[in-house]
Order: C-alpha cells, then structure tokens, then sequence
C-alpha cells in the first residue's frame, strides 16, 4: 500500500513538472481562436500582439539585413561584376617593378597558395587563370585579331575601345557559354560582347568589306541580314609572317563580367600558337587544320594549275581570270594551261569556294601543296611543336630540349648493339630494326645511351618527338574570388606577392587600372554604408527594445493574479518562467515563419519594381544578372530569431523578478496593486 502510494506520488510530481508546457500552450492559442475576437477573451490578447510585433520586427529587421548584403553586392556585382559558381573576377598585371620577370611559375604558385595553403586557407575557393589582352591597349597583340577594316569600329566617347583577352577554355569566362567549349585542338572560336558589339561594331561596314575579300558562297552563308544572327566573324590574322582572313566561330553573350569590359574572347592556346608561328620561320601553323582537332597538321596549297586554263596563247579565258582573281593569285601561261601562284599558303577550302564560284571543274586542278604541323597547347600553360620545326640554336636560346618519341637508326649495326640501344633508352625496335619507339626521351638521354652502344648520335635522327614551350611567363592572371565578403583579404595577400631581384623583394602583382578603380569606388561605397550602419543599427535596437518592454510589460502586468493562482496550486516559480519562456519562443517562432513570407513577399516587390531599371542600365554599365537587391541568408534568418528571442526573454525576465515571482517571494505579494 505504502509502495502504490510512492509510486502515485512521483507520477503525479512527474506531471506537475511539465504542466507548464500545456498551461502555455493553451494560453498562447487562445487570442488566435475566433471566440477570443467574438466575446471576452480571459488573458487577454497580449499574446496575440506580442507575435505581431514579431512579424513586423523581424520583417524590417530582415529588410534592413537584407537591404545592406543587396546593396553591398551589387556595388561589387556593377563594378567589378560576377560568375556564377567561381565569384567575383580581379585582373591583375605584372607589376611595373618586376620588369621582364612577370608572372612566371613561382608567382603563379604562390598566388595558388593564396586559396589553398597547407595548415590554413586564407581565402577558400580563390582560383587563378592567365589571360592576355587583345586589340586596343598596353600589352595586347593586335595582330591577331584585327578587324578587316579600320572603320568597322566606331569611335566615340561612348564606345568603347576594341579590346579583348585571350584565356584558357577552363577559364569561368569562357564557360559562360556552354556551348564554348571543345574537347581539343586549338579552336577558332570567339566570345562576343553583345551589349558592346552592338553600339560600337557597324555591321553594314563590315558587310561590305567582306564581299570584296570572300568568294560569294562564302559571304552569302556568314553575313545574315542583321548582327544578332552572325555565327562566324571573319579577322585579319598574322599566320606566321602574312596576314590572312580567318573565320572564328561566334558565341554570343549579353555581357562579359569585368571592370574592363571587354569585347571579346580569345583562345589562349590559339594565340599562342599564333604568336610562336610569327617568330618561328620553320615552324608552319596552318589554325584551320587544328580548329577543335588534335594531332592533325593539314596542308595547304602553294600553287596551282588550271588545264586548258588559256584558250589560245595570248589570253586566259574569263573563268580562268575569276578564279585567279578569287585566290589573289597571279598568273602565268604554261602552254595551253594556267598556272596560278599564291602570295601564301591557302587553305584548300579557299580553292574548292573560289572553283565553285568560277564554275571550273575538279578535273581540272592541279595542285601543289605543303604540310604543316602539328601543335598542342596544354591547359597549364606548354605549348607542344615538333622538334623538326625549331633549330637547333633557337633550341639552346630557349633551353628547350626535344622528347623524342620516335627516332631512325641509320646504318648497319649489330643485334646486339641495338639492343643494349633500346634497352637504355626504354625503347621498342621496330621496322626490321631502323626504328626505334620511344616514351618521350630526351635527347640528352639519347646521346648518352648512343654513346653507351657505339652509335653515332647523328645516326639517330628524330622521326617525331615535341618541345615543350613555356608560354604562360608573361601572361596576366584572372583572379576569381568567390564572393566579397573575402575580397579584401584577397587583394592584401595578391599584391602582397614579392619575387626576388638582385637579392631584393619586390612587388610582383598590381590590379590593372580598371580594376584598382573599380576596386576603390566598391571600398568607397563599403565604407560609406558601414559608418552609417551603427547609427541606424542602434536607432533600431532603442526602438525594438522600448516596444518589447512595453508589450511584455503589459502582458506579464496581466496576469499577476494568474501566476499567484498557480503558485498557490503548488506550480513552482521556475515553472512560471518555463511557461513565460515558452510562450516567447511560440510567438517568436510563429513571428519568423511570417516574416519568411513577408521577405520573399519584399524581394517579389522590390525586384519587379528593379527590372526595368536594370534593363535600362545593363549595357551602359554592362551588367550580367539581375542583382538581388534584398539578400537574406539561413544565417541572417538564425541571428534575427536569436536576437528578438533571447531579448524578450531577458527582458521577461526582468518583469517576473519586478512581480516579484521568485523563490522565497510571497504569493500576496502578487496580489497588490
């Protein structure tokens, strides 16, 4: 009997204990019932007003907040602009101290350092690509992608220059447009600006310069009635030591991000290849054959003869002339047929367009051709030729060795003598032993392993091997920040980046001036919102804290009789602060779930009312994204319920002892008033 008696006891102390919860519960949901607004409502509604103020604090808490990360970033966003994905894109140039040093290896290295470090990551996610500057401008080369007339650009005050960067095909910027991107080769694609294109690029212009340079079919298929519909842009490029016209592919996007705007994008690897052509006279690099295709080398024509090109001796008939007159060709008589030179190499699609348009069939062609080589640029930077198209004193100029992957054996040696040849050179012999199959050698190692088996090294000839050229030494870097609340930190550690001259640290990195510009006027406008920032902040805070005190205030004020009625019916007085407790995080919770509402309400708003001014100024300041100008992270969602919660709380708290309800606190202490 005694035992049943105990164990009811503690059951019932067990309830008691959480008797707070259900008396909070069913006081907090009684203003929010219908009967409470139809007839008297014991408690009052001070509940019911409590969770308003929550919805209405916590909804401008949320905007202000919001408000500041949006404008914040669209200051960044407009300035500097910004990839999705990767962040917010910096240019940065060799420093003019660091002369001809430039941004080789060991910069590169330590600016890769930057984002990833061994015991620490000082600014995460920070990714660094080489680019080059195009057209216009300090440190471009505009030799490779000059438009085919000098009036096609316009000029102005409000035009911008025609300038471009060369970068890699894994560079963010380049996959801007999905469809950019090509397996391999060295592809002859451009990015196109169209926000800048279509105010500075005269497209009637362009039309009829093309139509005096490019055979009919041609023109017809590339210069559609309007620039939005262009697939193909033809540039006056130096292909070794002659400008030629060549066709690149057209990406079109709305902007490019950056402080530069430029207006357009370049293949690095082709530039690059480009560029060695011109100072490498044996170096023959035919773009067309290499165009989205690895290891293909192609051919191009030298000359030409037509048959029957002349219908007497004196005079070469009409078609005859057209077709001559389509290659650039001059001509000479042969007997009864024409013989066309060439001022250059041409493709042999050239020869096919202007056959077609001089309507002189294949039958009657004859044509002389040369192969060129093949070429490879690698996305860290080497760009891969043939050892046969570098000489040997360019070779040591450069100290560039060749990697032999092939290599003829001349002359009658031994089986033995062989052997111990592919043996040291780890070599397969092959084509009854003149032929030796190599991993990528050195022709160093070759020399020694000749030496080693008794073969005269110039028996040993390279059938195909590569040199490998550093070609990144030189370059700018695009610096991608993933977004600005790193951005500073960023530019410290980057132009905190020194290279040693003459046993001297110094600066190796500067932003480019668009950029430092940029970067300044974001710093100004940072600033500028931060100092007016506490004011505001602390102007908020007096206000939201004087309408709590009042609310809880009253609300703690009308139910002293209440809580005296509980402590008399044996409920604890921390379980009076339990319940009080409870019912503030019931409102404040229900206050956050409706300013979700009212922010995603806000952002709709604001937003619709925003478009048509972005539309407005997206090509003058060339904006990519519409920037969301209310920007409200889980985080901001987490602080602001923390901070009203725990401040009403607190100031609950404050009213409960003032009841007084304490523990030695008398209960008609409760009952005066």
């Amino acid at each position: 009997m005694i035992r049943e008696t105990h164990e009811h006891t503690q059951s019932s102390n067990s309830s008691l204990s959480f008797v707070w919860v259900t008396l909070g519960w069913r006081e907090f949901g009684r203003p929010f019932s219908r009967g409470c607004w139809t007839r008297s409502c014991p408690g009052g509604r001070d509940l019911f007003w409590l969770t308003l103020f929550f919805v209405f604090a916590m909804s401008f808490g949320l905007l202000i907040l919001g408000t500041r990360n949006g404008l914040l970033n669209s200051f960044s966003n407009t300035f500097l602009g910004y990839v999705p994905q990767y962040g917010i894109p910096l240019a940065l140039a060799p420093h003019p101290g660091a002369g001809d040093f430039g941004i080789d290896r060991k910069v590169q290295s330590d600016i890769v350092a930057v984002g990833k470090d061994e015991k620490t990551v000082l600014v995460p996610g920070l990714r660094a690509f080489p680019y080059q500057g195009l057209g216009g401008g300090a440190n471009s080369s505009p030799h490779f992608a000059k438009l085919p007339g000098s009036d096609i650009w316009k000029q102005g005050e409000d035009i911008p220059p025609y300038y471009g960067w060369a970068i890699l095909e894994d560079d963010p910027l380049w996959t801007i447009d999905k469809t950019a991107r090509t397996e391999n080769g060295l592809p002859l694609a451009l990015i196109l600006n169209r926000s800048v294109f279509k105010n500075a690029f005269d497209y009637s212009k362009y039309q009829q310069v093309l139509r005096s340079h490019l055979p009919k079919d041609w023109w017809e298929r590339d210069l559609p009635i309007s620039l939005d519909k262009l697939k193909a842009l033809w540039l006056f490029v130096l292909v070794g030591r002659q400008s030629e016209l060549v066709r690149f592919q057209v990406h079109w996007v709305e902007n490019i991000p950056g402080a530069s705007r430029p207006a357009f994008l370049y293949p690095l690897g082709t530039l690059r290849a480009l560029e060695e052509a011109k100072a490498n006279p044996l170096l023959r690099y035919f773009p067309e054959a290499l165009d989205g295709k690895a290891g293909g080398n192609g051919a191009r024509m030298t000359g030409l003869i037509v048959l029957g090109g002349y219908e007497d001796t004196a005079a070469p008939n009409e078609r005859t002339r057209e077709f001559a007159r389509c290659l650039d060709g001059e001509m000479a008589q042969d007997g009864e047929d024409a013989a066309i030179s060439l001022p250059y190499p041409k493709p042999a699609v050239w020869m096919t367009a202007c056959r077609s348009q001089a309507g002189i069939g294949q039958d009657r062609i004859i044509t002389n051709t040369v192969s060129g080589h093949a070429l490879s640029f690698t996305q860290d930077g080497f760009l891969e030729i043939p050892c046969d198209s570098i000489s040997e004193a360019m070779a040591r100029d450069i100290n560039a060795e060749c990697r032999v992957r092939r290599l003829s054996i001349l002359g009658n040696y031994p089986g033995e003598t062989i052997r111990r040849l592919a043996q040291c050179t780890s070599g397969n012999v092959t084509d009854a032993g003149y032929t030796l199959e190599l991993p990528d050698v050195s022709q160093s190692v070759i020399s020694v392993c000749a030496a080693k088996s008794g073969i005269p090294a110039q028996n040993l000839p390279p059938k195909e091997g590569i040199v490998s050229l550093d070609r990144i030494k030189g370059s700018r870097i695009i610096i991608y920040v993933p977004d600005r609340n790193g951005l500073s930190e960023a530019i410290d550690r980057l132009l905190g980046i020194t290279i040693d001259i003459n046993d001297t640290n110094i600066r190796a990195l500067s932003l480019t001036p668009a950029y430092k510009d940029a970067v300044n006027r974001v710093n100004y406008l940072t600033d500028t919102i931060g100092s007016i920032a506490l004011p505001y902040g602390a102007l908020f805070s007096s206000l939201m804290l004087l309408l709590l005190w009042v609310i809880l205030g009253t609300l703690i004020g009308h139910r002293r009789e209440r809580y005296a009625v509980l402590l008399a019916r044996g409920i604890s007085w921390w379980q009076i602060y339990a319940m009080v407790y409870f019912q503030v995080i019931l409102s404040s919770t229900l206050g956050l779930a409706m300013a979700w509402f009212a922010d995603k309400g806000m952002r709709h708003w604001i937003g619709g009312r925003f478009i048509g001014i972005f539309e407005e100024y997206r090509d003058i300041l060339g904006l990519t994204d519409i920037p969301a100008l209310v920007s409200t992270s889980h985080m901001d969602y987490l602080y602001t319920f923390l901070a009203f919660t725990i401040l009403a709380c607190l100031i609950a708290t404050v009213f409960l002892r003032m009841a007084p309800i304490t523990r030695k606190a008398d209960i008609a202490d409760l009952l005066q008033i």
